[in-house]
């Protein structure tokens, strides 16, 4: 059989009279699958500290005996009842000889499944093609869960309850910002809400600082400000920031990352307006994500940004990065220098 992440919460009630005696977490999201994985443990057993009712058996141990986790699940549990039987230590980065055991082991359980216990296997990393996965998906009695990485729904709906747990509101910019600095991988996700969470403190509303200051992933203030100045050329103020951030340590890779991607977005709003005959702000109320900081200055941008100098954006990208590659001068000083070109 084949669940969805989302199946599952649908289907837990039946773990509690019948579950299937094999169950494969697997896919993309490891944040995911430890919560579908964490979600079956407490359904099917009281308590994971309990070792009558449950046995935990490292990957690496069946490098040695392929057939360790069937020889668990066949044996019974002293407190009687189901038995949970969970493989720990399953990454993307297992090496060849431990992925090709745990491989073979999943097979030998599937040709004779347990009669009173369950085996949960998480599985980060492996193709819903792999001959394993179709394997799991067309065995009756098991089951597949395949874990995507979370749409920006999803980690919507999930940013906000975590909110709303610790009577915080975020504003609909804020929100947009962090679904677009995080990504969509759950766990990340997880570890820098709640880094936030305990940064905001007793605050009940959490702001854009708040973010820039606390979240990992986000881009400093020194590169918004960069951005800002180079589509406004100021290239005093470009300047400036670029030689703060080399003091500080950040990537000027980065920085020139951005820095593009804000031109396009200003390149974005003109051809708008060029087409629809529109206003600046009409045009960016199309950006996604939106403008979070700034909008006044960011309007006078797309208004006064010269559109030719746009149109040979990507020329001018691609000729810093084979300076950079060539290596007469360092990557900072060729991007230094591109990026002053682009704000004069």
């Amino acid at each position: 059989m084949k669940w969805s992440a989302s199946q599952l919460q649908q289907n837990l009630g039946q773990l509690t009279d019948k579950s299937p005696p094999f169950i494969l977490i697997y896919g993309e999201d490891f944040g995911v699958i430890r919560e579908c994985a964490r979600s079956i443990y407490s359904t099917i057993v009281p308590d994971l500290n309990d070792p009558f009712l449950n046995d935990k058996i490292d990957v690496d141990q069946l490098v040695n005996d392929n057939l360790l986790i069937k020889k668990s699940a066949d044996t019974l549990s002293f407190a009687g009842g189901v038995k949970l039987v969970r493989v720990e230590g399953v990454t993307e980065s297992i090496n060849k000889n431990t992925k090709d055991a745990l491989i073979n082991s999943i097979k030998y359980c599937l040709d004779d499944l347990p009669t009173g216990a369950v085996i949960v296997i998480t599985f980060p990393g492996l193709d819903a093609k792999s001959a394993i996965a179709r394997k799991v998906e067309a065995n009756k009695n098991a089951v597949a869960i395949r874990c995507f990485h979370d749409s920006g729904r999803d980690m919507q709906q999930i940013i906000t309850a975590d909110f709303r747990k610790h009577g915080l509101t975020v504003s609909a910019d804020v929100m947009s910002f962090l679904i677009d600095s995080l990504g969509n991988d759950r766990q990340i996700t997880s570890q820098e809400i709640q880094k936030l969470i305990t940064y905001v403190g007793k605050n009940k509303e959490i702001t854009l600082d708040d973010c820039l200051n606390s979240i990992a992933s986000a881009p400093s203030m020194n590169i918004f400000a960069l951005c800002d100045a180079v589509a406004l050329r100021d290239s005093r103020k470009a300047d400036k920031y670029m030689n703060a951030m080399v003091e500080q340590g950040e990537d000027l890779n980065a920085a020139f990352a951005m820095v593009l991607r804000h031109l396009r977005r200003v390149m974005f709003c003109q051809d708008i307006m060029a087409k629809q005959g529109c206003t600046a702000q009409n045009a960016m109320s199309k950006l996604k994500p939106p403008v979070f900081m700034n909008k006044p200055e960011f309007a006078r941008q797309v208004q006064t940004y010269p559109k030719k100098r746009l149109e040979n954006l990507y020329e001018r990208f691609y000729t810093m990065q084979l300076e950079s590659r060539e290596g007469v001068v360092s990557s900072n000083e060729v991007i230094q220098r591109g990026i002053l070109g682009l704000s004069l």
